[in-house]
């Protein structure tokens, strides 16, 4: 009979996370001469962070629902479930997307287009984004997701040692790969919409089967 744990946090787990968000001037450089691939990247980082937002977002609408001016909307089990799995599916997602961004347009401003550290940077620089979702799990501590622009800071330090770019190009380099990102993930969000209602995602509506109740007072 095994006594390991059925969900297993991989070495380091912590440590990495506490570095790159603590002392990333230092950590990036250990990150760049590390060997990876972007499978591992995902199952033993990625797929773990991105499940906190969706997650908390799954456990705020089913515990507490939304409200405004009194009027309290609590989606159904089954749209909330959906509403958390479209959330951690788009994260992965763009995760994939910022990578691939990365790879092709960093070469423009002088940098290296090698994919699994475009990757590396698209999925350690999301780290403070992830945890800042477990803010969305408390009603009145959603502004402090803003925490999670700390990312873009991370993402910049993040461009000189694992792509090669110049520092009198990296301002430039991120507005153009943020500006990218907003098109590419508003283009999936228009196509992957009409799938993510048909299997029971996107926003439910009240008083359509699965679509949860409201609450006045």
């Amino acid at each position: 009979m095994s006594d390991q744990s059925p969900i297993e946090i991989p070495p380091g787990f912590v440590n990495r996370v506490k570095a790159i968000l603590t002392t990333p001037k230092t950590e990036w450089p250990v990150i760049a001469a590390e060997s990876a691939s972007i499978a591992s990247l995902y199952t033993r980082y990625i797929c773990i962070l991105a499940a906190i937002p969706a997650v908390a977002t799954f456990l705020r609408a089913i515990v507490f629902g939304y409200g405004f001016l009194g009027v309290t909307y609590r989606p159904s089990l089954a749209a909330a479930l959906a509403m958390g799995v479209q959330q951690y599916v788009m994260a992965l997602i763009g995760v994939a997307i910022i990578g691939l961004l990365v790879q092709y347009i960093v070469p423009q401003f002088g940098g290296a287009g090698d994919r699994v550290q475009a990757f590396k940077l698209a999925a350690y620089s999301g780290t403070a984004g992830w945890l800042a979702g477990i803010f969305t799990l408390i009603p009145g501590l959603g502004f402090l997701m803003i925490l999670g622009l700390y990312g873009a800071y991370l993402f910049y330090l993040g461009l000189g040692p694992l792509m090669q770019v110049p520092e009198d190009k990296r301002i430039a380099c991120v507005l153009v790969l943020f500006l990218a990102a907003v098109v590419a993930m508003m283009v999936l969000m228009a196509v992957a919409a009409p799938f993510a209602h048909m299997f029971g995602g996107g926003y439910p509506v009240p008083g359509v089967e699965g679509g949860g109740s409201i609450t006045v007072g």
